[in-house]
């Protein structure tokens, strides 16, 4: 039967051989359309004004059986509500899309045990690589998991930190060099009491840190006071009691003359505990904050911050995915570190 036009379809199917006979081709040669390989220019251009003349859309999932692929990748995410994997999710999804690919989010609530249950949903959705955003510390169950990931050949990039025992591509943010940075120019303004806080203090990034902080005060002939160091408890609800126990930290050492926090939303709770204090910032006592960029005009004063380049992070690592996935011969994983930066405010006094 002779096609008609487009409008006379309606919502039947179109099929692949429906585009091919509209266009004047084989059914051969819009599946190697269809699937990016080489055609001639003038089936290319014959086969594109068939598919928009008859709205021919594409079936992902048949494509996929065919194939042994899906367009999608997976993205696993510590909490939903985590202010850096929101916006590595963002620009995730946008250069996904770029490069053809669809993303779906999984959220793991900082669970090992749910760690695994959405690695075996990513399995079971047959994605063709995952981008995975760790946070705090990992243990054996995490390792297992990303073992049976590998069993299963599915390429996959961490994002913020490392797992001990699995070799894989990697991109991490140079957190040493951050709180470096951030020491030395407390140091630099005169500040010697100097206040590092982390949320769990045997992490792959909070050891980072602690390194960065540490060499700082070396690098001026000082010691760092390991007392000075706060770290929370690494326990469920532990974001509830944040500042109450801050709080009491900043009773506790009167002394202390400046802050450096690890997140954005113990920033916050910084700015509340010294609210609480009667301590005013930028004043009698330096913050430097972290991830502020969005809200900092709120702020009073603006604050010194650290600045994660969420788009460099996840630009990396997409091109890491992309390329494991296309690949068709194994390599070493690949380590990639990303250098983070200092945004100067008004929160860091001279004394």
């Amino acid at each position: 039967k002779k096609l008609a036009n487009s409008k006379e379809w309606g919502t039947v199917s179109v099929t692949i051989s429906d585009v091919a006979q509209r266009a004047g081709v084989s059914p051969a040669t819009v599946s190697k359309y269809l699937n990016q390989k080489k055609v001639s220019a003038k089936s290319y251009a014959r086969i594109e004004e068939a598919i928009r003349e008859l709205n021919y859309q594409v079936n992902d999932f048949a494509r996929g059986l065919r194939t042994n692929t899906s367009q999608m990748v997976g993205l696993l995410v510590p909490r939903i509500d985590y202010t850096y994997g929101t916006s590595l999710f963002k620009v995730v999804e946008e250069r996904l899309t770029e490069n053809g690919y669809g993303s779906v989010l999984y959220n793991y609530k900082n669970s090992a045990d749910a760690f695994v249950e959405k690695l075996a949903l990513v399995r079971q959705r047959m994605v063709d690589g995952v981008i995975i955003l760790i946070s705090g510390e990992t243990n054996d169950v995490f390792r297992q998991g990303l073992q049976e990931l590998q069993a299963a050949k599915i390429p996959f990039v961490l994002v913020n930190g490392r797992v001990k025992g699995i070799e894989a591509d990697t991109v991490l943010a140079d957190n040493a060099q951050a709180i470096y940075t951030c020491a030395a120019h407390l140091l630099e303004n005169g500040h010697r009491k100097i206040g590092l806080v982390m949320a769990q203090r045997n992490s792959y990034n909070a050891r980072e840190r602690v390194a960065g902080y540490r060499k700082a005060y070396a690098e001026w002939g000082l010691e760092a006071e390991e007392e000075l160091i706060f770290c929370f408890e690494n326990r469920k609800g532990w974001m509830v009691e944040a500042k109450e126990k801050l709080t009491g930290f900043l009773q506790a050492h009167p002394e202390l003359t400046a802050l450096v926090m690890p997140s954005f939303r113990m920033t916050i709770v910084a700015l509340q505990a010294i609210h609480q204090v009667g301590r005013k910032v930028g004043k009698n006592i330096a913050l430097i904050g972290f991830d502020c960029d969005i809200v900092n005009g709120a702020f009073d004063p603006e604050l010194t911050y650290i600045q994660l380049p969420a788009e460099k992070i996840a630009a990396t690592a997409i091109e890491l995915l992309i390329d494991a996935i296309g690949r068709k011969e194994e390599r070493a994983p690949r380590e990639i570190c990303i250098p983070v930066y200092k945004v100067d405010g008004d929160s860091v006094f001279r004394i």
